[in-house]
């Protein structure tokens, strides 16, 4: 006889949160935003028309203040030790992305350096 094992699904992780979490409605209204929800639903040959309409420089400007009320309401209002680690991680990032061109450098060199070992070591024999 086959067995099959059935294995358990579990949800995604922004379905569970949004269920236990206190805001549990600005929580899905985060995970899947009506621009990119409309998006997806397009043809190719549509987007373009789409993005033009969509993404202006008044349109930007408004999602960015209301981002930025939401992000005061949802933590700073709060109360919330989350704007610390928002400011670190973001440090991090972009203290990352300044020094990729150095260790891309250095990372160049060694292996430059490898392969005119290699080369010399082989012209000896």
């Amino acid at each position: 006889q086959h067995h099959v094992h059935h294995i358990r699904r579990t949800q995604p992780a922004y379905r569970t949160l949004a269920r236990t979490h206190p805001n549990a409605a600005n929580m899905s209204a985060a995970a899947a935003p009506s621009f990119l929800r409309q998006l997806g639903m397009l043809k190719v040959r549509e987007v373009p028309k789409f993005l033009q309409e969509k993404v202006t420089l008044n349109n930007m400007k408004a999602s960015f203040e209301t981002g930025l009320a939401d992000y005061k309401t949802k933590f700073i209002d709060a109360d919330s030790p989350m704007p610390i680690f928002h400011f670190m991680g973001g440090v991090f990032v972009f203290s990352y992305i300044m020094n990729l061109p150095t260790e891309r450098r250095h990372m160049m060199h060694a292996r430059e350096a490898e392969s005119a070992a290699k080369k010399a070591a082989a012209k000896k024999h």
